[in-house]
């Protein structure tokens, strides 16, 4: 990503459109993109008339996530004074709906868009990049270290980008550009040893630039001392900053401002004026003015002058004196400072662009979080399997390629590599004997062969996700969450106390899982069962897609299916009879001689699916992987209130399996398997 100049803060997605489920959307973009080129391969990516795309791109969008664009007005009133036939023809519009189409419509599926192009998915033409099919096909070949390390596809995938993505400078006379990887900051910020909190976290990572290099190391110090000159920018002090005496309050007014309220701007001026006072006049009674002016609003002087932290330390306000505050305030810049004015205005400037920093670091933490290796979720952020990460990452390869310097063709170069997907040891350079040392460092930390690296991680990742699970979801809760997806509010505020970050079904079914995990006694790995794309705070992200059913669980006696959707009992119908079939089938046939069943939680049952699933087990039916062909395929729908009352009724999984199975053994399984055949040899005598 360019940076025109020093003053811009990145951010790899568009504040425009902003929304939580990044994951989801990704894909919801991709897939919209893909329709297009299939059902429109020769309409390019461009505004009306040239192209209907970015018009067809916006009504897809809202289509898909009607929960995430709730007010379309602009829209609404578009498509209905012009017929989507009159836009086909290339019809002229008049100057009011020109306006509406370009700034309300197709301006805002260029910025919806252009989050792709920021993370390498499509290019700036929105043709999907070799990086975005893998995304959106959950399709990759991992490589030695890839394949050890337990994370998901989409987890790999994510972090595949992050550390491609650079932000760079404007070109120099000679072409030359430096570049800046957050990706490699935030890495070299854990594997140093240090801890942060989130705010310094994303300030650290947010802030910095490509035009102002600096020593990671010297960040570091200065971050634990609370000083965020690392966040400085080259600034033009206003002329009325540049006096010695008190800015007038329409002169600040034009500099330092608050886009939400001009109270809060007069709330500024109030305190630059005391704080002028006490500067120049350090008095008990300019003192005590100060210090009410501060305690009015203190968050918003935080944001303000105070980097995101209080920009006076107060203490104990019932015993707090003129003296104290002099020495716990000793090195505040605005009472050290040679020229107040500028010190102020520089204080301003400075502490704007860390919140602006910390503002656009939500979306750069969500992802830094889906790689699967980077936990935001405590108050002090920490890299999971940090003793592993440690010896995948070089520190020193790290440090050194935070700041870089690249010439045209290397510019090019890396252009290509972030649109394109290559490994991690591609990304970093590895040779083969870097690899190799790699491995062997890693299978020396665990005590483990080589080839067992992998089931040793995956089995230390299970048993974390069952300390998780215990933690954060017992089984009262679990309940709770259940009931609410069953809400009118479509499961939305179940979800948002999950996570909001991603999609309503891929919530409701990492519930389910959990659910079954308490039901079923416990006896088998929860976090092998479960196919989803997790964070590495261990919550959903994304449904990993497949081939296979939602939550597989590996008794030692039988095999559970789970099959969770949130249709409801109408859209079943279409939505859910032939995959979870399907599934059901091929697990049967693929599982045998051990026996299966499956277990289709909604929160609505329609009549006829209840009906049909019990009679498919009366039928033979052939799986869809082989010539296979199995009678007997037990599905038992379930609602979801009917699953919260069995976790508050403490039900045992082998009972509810035994009662499932007393059922389906009575049913009459004799069937003609050529009874078609008959009838037409029949009218055919």
């Amino acid at each position: 990503m360019e940076l025109s100049d020093n003053k811009q803060v990145f951010n790899l997605w568009d504040t425009n459109g902003r929304r939580a489920d990044i994951l989801n959307a990704i894909e919801i973009y991709l897939n919209i993109l893909s329709e297009l080129k299939e059902t429109t391969p020769y309409n390019q990516w461009a505004a009306y008339p040239t192209s209907l795309s970015q018009f067809i791109f916006y009504q897809k969008a809202i289509e898909a996530s009607p929960e995430v664009f709730k007010s379309h007005g602009k829209y609404d009133q578009f498509v209905r004074e012009v017929p989507f036939e009159y836009l086909e023809s290339g019809n002229k519009l008049n100057a009011e709906q020109k306006r509406n189409l370009d700034i309300n419509i197709e301006s805002r599926a260029r910025h919806y868009t252009s989050n792709l192009v920021r993370l390498g998915l499509a290019g700036s033409d929105r043709e999907i990049t070799p990086a975005g099919y893998a995304y959106q096909n959950s399709n990759i070949v991992r490589e030695e270290i890839e394949n050890m390390l337990p994370i998901a596809t989409t987890n790999l995938l994510i972090l595949r980008q992050l550390l491609k993505f650079k932000t760079y400078t404007t070109p120099n006379e000679c072409g030359n550009r430096v570049a800046y990887s957050p990706c490699y900051m935030a890495l070299y910020l854990f594997i140093s040893g240090e801890r942060f909190d989130k705010d310094d976290f994303k300030t650290i990572i947010q802030s910095l630039t490509p035009y102002n290099p600096q020593d990671p190391d010297n960040i570091i110090e200065q971050c634990k001392k609370n000083d965020y000159s690392f966040a400085e920018r080259e600034r033009e002090i206003p002329n009325a900053f540049l006096s010695k005496g008190v800015v007038g309050q329409t002169d600040f007014e034009k500099h330092i401002t608050n886009a939400k309220s001009r109270s809060v701007t007069a709330y500024y001026y109030e305190f630059y004026k005391r704080l002028y006072d006490y500067y120049h006049d350090r008095s008990d009674k300019n003192f005590v003015r100060l210090k009410e002016t501060c305690l009015e609003d203190v968050n918003k002087l935080k944001q303000a002058f105070g980097n995101g932290h209080k920009v006076f330390d107060f203490g104990r306000l019932s015993v707090y004196e003129h003296e104290d505050f002099k020495e716990n305030n000793s090195n505040s810049p605005f009472l050290i400072a040679k020229d107040f004015n500028k010190a102020f205005y520089s204080e301003y400037v400075r502490s704007k662009i860390i919140d602006q920093a910390r503002e656009n670091a939500d979306t750069t933490s969500r992802l830094f979080t889906a790689t699967g290796l980077i936990s935001l979720g405590k108050a002090l952020p920490e890299l999971v399997d940090s003793d592993i990460y440690e010896l995948v990452f070089d520190r020193q390869f790290l440090r050194d390629n935070i700041f870089t310097t690249v010439d045209p063709q290397e510019y090019d170069l890396q252009m290509t590599l972030f649109e394109s997907n290559p490994s991690i040891t591609k990304i970093l350079s590895y040779t083969d004997s870097k690899i190799e040392s790699v491995l062997e460092s890693v299978a020396s930390k665990l005590g483990k062969d080589q080839n067992a690296i992998k089931n040793a991680l995956i089995d230390r990742t299970s048993r974390d996700f069952v300390e998780h699970v215990k933690q954060y979801y017992p089984k009262t809760r679990v309940s709770e969450l259940l009931k609410g997806f069953a809400a009118d509010d479509g499961g939305a505020h179940s979800r948002d106390s999950i996570n909001p970050s991603c999609a309503i079904p891929t919530a409701f079914e990492y519930i389910v899982a959990i659910a079954w995990y308490y039901i079923s006694d416990k006896k088998y790995d929860l976090y092998a069962s479960m196919n989803l794309t997790m964070g590495a705070d261990f919550e959903p992200e994304r449904f990993a897609g497949g081939g296979a059913g939602d939550i597989i669980a590996e008794h030692d006696d039988i095999i559970v299916m789970l099959e969770a959707t949130m249709m409801n009992s109408q859209a079943q119908k279409r939505g859910e009879w032939e995959p979870v079939l399907r599934h059901s089938v091929n697990l049967r046939v693929d599982s045998a001689p051990k026996d299966t069943v499956t277990f289709f939680v909604a929160n609505e049952l329609d009549y006829n699916t209840i009906n049909i699933w019990r009679a498919v087990a009366m039928v033979p039916l052939k799986s869809s992987n082989s010539d296979d062909v199995v009678s007997g395929v037990a599905i038992m729908p379930l609602t979801s209130i009917e699953m919260s009352e069995m976790l508050d009724n403490d039900v045992r999984g082998s009972d509810l399996i035994s009662a499932v199975k007393s059922s389906y053994s009575g049913l009459h399984y004799t069937f003609d398997e050529s009874w078609r055949e008959t009838i037409i040899s029949k009218v055919n005598q």
